[in-house]
C-alpha cells in the first residue's frame, strides 16, 4: 500500500494503519538517531514523543509529500529540544573556496573510485563532526535528495552541498587516497559507503508496539 493511502487511513483513526507507519519508519528513525546521539534511551523516547504527537493530533495534520521525511524532521526538531549535543551550524569557507556541487561531486567520485574496506569507511565516519555525518547519512543510508535534506535539517540547499562536500573531503583526506588508482563503479562506492551506516542487529527490528484501548492511546514499547 502506499504511504499516501496509509497515511490518509491514519488520519481518519485506522490504529492499524499507524502501527504500519510506526513499523516502516521507526527503524530508520532510530537509526538517524543513534547517528546524532550516544544516548540510545533519548532516542527512543524521542520516536515515541513523535508518534505520540502524531496520533494525538492526526486529525489536524495534513498530508506531506513524504511520510518518510516529515517523520524524520519531526524526529529531528524533537531531539533538538531535548539534547544540547546537536551541534549549530558552523560558518563555512565561500562557495570560491570549497568549489561548487559540480566539484563536490568530482571529489566523491574521486573518493569512492578507491578500493577501500567498508569496516574502514566506518571508523572515519565517527571521526566526522555531528553535521557532516548527519548529511552522509541521509544522503547514503536513506536515499534522500538534497532539497529534502535541506528541509529536514532546517538549513538551506547550499549549506547542505557545503556539509557534503566537507564531509566528502575530509574523508578522502583521511582516507590518503593516491591521485591514480584503478576505478571502480560510482554505485559500487555508494554501496559501500551505505553499508558501512547499516544497522547492527539489535536496531534492525521495529520495537514493539502496543496498544492500550483502555485510555484510548497508543504505547510504543522498545524493550
Amino acid at each position: 500500500m502506499e504511504e499516501q493511502e496509509i497515511w490518509k487511513r491514519f488520519r481518519e483513526g485506522s490504529e492499524h494503519e499507524f502501527t504500519l507507519l510506526y513499523r516502516r519508519y521507526a527503524p530508520v528513525m532510530l537509526r538517524y538517531g543513534h547517528r546524532l546521539s550516544s544516548d540510545p534511551d533519548l532516542v527512543k523516547d524521542c520516536v515515541q514523543q513523535v508518534f505520540f504527537q502524531v496520533w494525538k493530533s492526526r486529525q489536524n495534520l495534513s498530508t506531506p509529500p513524504s511520510v518518510r521525511n516529515y517523520l524524520l524532521k519531526a524526529f529531528r526538531c524533537e531531539l533538538a529540544k531535548k539534547a544540547t549535543f546537536i551541534s549549530r551550524f558552523q560558518s563555512l569557507p565561500d562557495d570560491s573556496q570549497l568549489g561548487t556541487e559540480t566539484s563536490y561531486e568530482a571529489e566523491l567520485i574521486k573518493l569512492q573510485t578507491s578500493d577501500l574496506d567498508s569496516q574502514r569507511i566506518s571508523q572515519l565516519l565517527t571521526k566526522l563532526p555531528e553535521r557532516q555525518r548527519e548529511v552522509i547519512f541521509l544522503k547514503y543510508y536513506t536515499g534522500l535528495q538534497y532539497d529534502e535534506m535541506a528541509d529536514i535539517m532546517g538549513i538551506d540547499q547550499k549549506s547542505v552541498y557545503k556539509l557534503t562536500y566537507k564531509a566528502i573531503d575530509k574523508l578522502h583526506k583521511l582516507f590518503h587516497v593516491p591521485e591514480k588508482q584503478e576505478s571502480t563503479s560510482l554505485r559500487k562506492r555508494v554501496r559501500v559507503l551505505a553499508s558501512s551506516l547499516a544497522p547492527s542487529p539489535a536496531e534492525e527490528a521495529a520495537p514493539a508496539l502496543e496498544k492500550l484501548p483502555a485510555s484510548g492511546k497508543l504505547a510504543l514499547n522498545f524493550d
